[in-house]
């Protein structure tokens, strides 16, 4: 039986449906989280920002967004969580 897959899964669409062809282990990875389910990862960065401070200001505008950090930091801890919508976005 296979588990629903979720309808906007990035790697899945990279994929154009041919995600059935792959492995079960690389299909639970690859075929996305079903909706309703949620990811959680965590890790560490080794580096964070840039250390060109001329850059900061600039760097600040995309940090609104989380793009980047306007900082220059090492080793830094982070928890990402993954949560499908119905739409996939």
């Amino acid at each position: 039986m296979s588990r629903p897959r979720h309808p906007g899964a990035p790697w899945a669409a990279a994929l154009d449906g041919r995600v059935d062809q792959l492995s079960p282990a690389l299909q639970a990875y690859f075929g996305g989280v079903p909706y309703g389910a949620h990811g959680i990862g965590e890790g560490v960065f080794t580096t964070v920002g840039s250390p060109r401070r001329w850059l900061w200001p600039l760097l600040a505008l995309l940090g609104r967004w989380n793009v980047v950090w306007p900082v220059w930091e090492r080793h830094v801890p982070f928890t990402i969580v993954n949560v499908p919508t119905p739409t996939g976005s």
